[in-house]
């Protein structure tokens, strides 16, 4: 074998190994990309359960503490808060004064809410639930969760379909022994009145 032989024969082994190192580079890289994308995940999932337990631990806090937001078409006027109370800012212009509600007879609280010299008769219920639930479904009712229309808490209420309404907890009961009451009785209906559309019962 000539020189020029081995020689040819040295370049194409030393092609060959530089072909191996690059292969084994862009698998160390290729293992270095896919450690990074594992880590990538591991990262997104810790970051989803942190972001969970501070929403959690949020609505916890904002079930305990008391939060006021303005009525909406009585902004300045009157706040209602997510346990179920009511402000008026007629006589006391920077901290209001607690407003006493009434009772529809069936255990509904309702509050008289005056603008522009009217009076309004409006349900708790649902203002709670327009300023503090969410409604993307657009739902027209709201239930209480625990059967008992006096608790207005933001987490005891929740917008849904007047079918789940109805059919929620002993509801159809009540309503029975409701109507057995007020009509075979010769009594006017609950709502009898009442001002406005916002006092239907859901």
């Amino acid at each position: 074998m000539n020189k020029r032989e081995i020689e040819v024969i040295d370049r194409a082994v030393e092609s060959a190994m530089a072909q191996i190192e690059r292969e084994e580079r862009i698998e160390n890289v290729t293992e270095a990309l896919e450690e990074v994308r594992l880590s990538f995940i591991e990262l997104a999932e810790s970051l989803r359960k942190c972001a969970n337990e501070i929403t959690e631990a949020f609505n916890e806090y904002e079930e305990d503490v008391e939060v006021w937001k303005d009525i909406l078409e009585y902004e300045g006027l009157y706040q209602i808060s997510n346990l179920g109370r009511v402000k008026s800012f007629f006589y006391d212009k920077v901290s209001g004064r607690i407003i006493k509600e009434q009772d529809n007879s069936k255990g509904y609280k309702f509050v008289h809410l005056k603008k522009n010299k009217i009076m309004t008769n409006l349900y708790i219920h649902r203002l709670v639930g327009a300023s503090f639930l969410n409604n993307d479904e657009g739902y027209t009712e709201l239930n209480h969760k625990d059967n008992n229309p006096a608790n207005n808490e933001a987490s005891n209420l929740e917008w849904c379909s007047r079918k789940y309404n109805c059919n929620y907890g002993d509801h159809n009961k009540k309503l029975s022994e409701s109507i057995k009451r007020g009509y075979t009785n010769g009594r006017r209906p609950w709502n009898y009145g009442l001002k406005g559309y916002k006092l239907n019962r859901g």
